[in-house]
């Protein structure tokens, strides 16, 4: 699809993402693939806070 592959499937905190790229790139290394599920961490983190402050402010 669209000349894309999967080339890592990432699950963190009940939430699954994967990394698709160009098909026939080179495959990733270790510290790539560390910066990508850092990547995702931050924005679970992002999204988990966002949460938070709906709710409160919803809170009476």
């Amino acid at each position: 699809m669209m000349g894309l592959q999967t080339t890592a499937v990432v699950v963190m905190a009940g939430r699954i993402g994967c990394v698709c790229e160009p098909k026939g790139s080179a495959p990733r290394t270790n510290e790539e693939s560390a910066a990508l599920a850092g990547g995702m961490a931050a924005v679970v983190e992002q999204e988990e806070q966002q949460r938070q402050q709906q709710a409160t402010a919803r809170s009476p």
